[in-house]
């Protein structure tokens, strides 16, 4: 009877630990946590709807209007595993997705995303932030 109460103190107490302790905040896993600036140069008559793309799930971040530049803003949580991003691109009224390389995003940078629907492709390049 001794080692039921005993061993049940135990697990009362594990669990009371384990549930005292304070969830990580999104500020730990990601220190600088505003979004990334992205910059989008549609050069297609489509505007076009662009995603945070990672396995086949995407998060999208926003629409941009056939031959303009637009800024864009993604959210720290949607990069991928060691600041990776890649983007999917679809054209609104259109069929043909695009999906953009993978890049590595370091502090100072900022991706750059270049729509160029005549030669089916989306360009992302990563540029130093501007002073």
């Amino acid at each position: 009877m001794m080692k039921r109460t005993w061993a049940r103190a135990s697990i009362a107490a594990t669990i009371a630990l384990a549930c005292s302790r304070q969830p990580s905040r999104s500020s730990d896993l990601h220190p600088n946590s505003e979004p990334v600036r992205l910059v989008v140069m549609n050069t297609g008559w489509l505007d076009q709807v662009v995603y945070s793309y990672y396995l086949g799930h995407k998060y999208r971040l926003g629409v941009v209007t056939g031959l303009t530049t637009g800024v864009l803003h993604v959210p720290r949580g949607s990069l991928q595993v060691g600041n990776t991003l890649q983007l999917l691109v679809h054209p609104i009224g259109g069929t043909e997705d695009l999906l953009s390389d993978m890049v590595t995003l370091n502090d100072g940078q900022h991706p750059e995303l270049t729509i160029s629907p005549a030669t089916s492709s989306a360009f992302l390049s990563v540029m130093p932030d501007p002073l």
